[in-house]
């Protein structure tokens, strides 16, 4: 029987996040109990019909984020919330877990910025708080790596910024 192509685990690609006002502050932080996301990319294009046959038009590329998680970090909850409250910039960073970039610790990312355009909070009686984000993205995504701590106990991932670190992380 031949043996299935590698492919990308949904488990295995994480999004961080970080005001892009607070970026001299603060590092990206990775978001807590993520249960999905959708990154989506989308050209709109226009038909014209002509005696020859129809041709097409095309737009841009437009890119958009939807984020789900479990709402557990009341800090990240607090920082989306007034995100879109005051049509504040985000960065985002998508990461991939099981593509190591070429310097230790780092890992292939794609990095991103833009604005929510939909910030839900759903809290029914039987089950966790979820909170779900969309994006519009400004731009072209950027391909690149960036280090990541990936953690081997069950709080799953930590996100390390690119300061010198005194210990590796457990």
């Amino acid at each position: 029987m031949a043996e299935l192509p590698a492919t990308d685990f949904g488990g295995k690609v994480v999004i961080a996040a970080r005001l892009l006002d607070d970026a001299s502050k603060s590092a990206g932080q990775k978001f807590a109990f993520e249960t999905t996301h959708e990154y989506h990319k989308t050209r709109d294009s226009n038909d014209t019909a002509t005696k020859d046959g129809t041709i097409y038009s095309y737009g841009d590329v437009t890119t958009e984020l939807t984020v789900e998680m479990i709402s557990s970090d009341f800090a990240l909850k607090d920082m989306m919330e007034s995100a879109i409250d005051n049509n504040s910039i985000v960065e985002f960073w998508r990461i991939f877990t099981d593509r190591k970039g070429t310097a230790d610790g780092s890992y292939v990312m794609e990095y991103m910025r833009g604005r929510l355009n939909d910030y839900d909070e759903n809290a029914d009686a039987d089950d966790f708080v979820t909170l779900s984000l969309d994006v519009n993205v400004d731009g072209k995504p950027q391909k690149g790596e960036g280090v990541f701590s990936v953690t081997d106990n069950d709080k799953g991932y930590e996100f390390r910024d690119l300061s010198v670190v005194s210990a590796p992380a457990g």
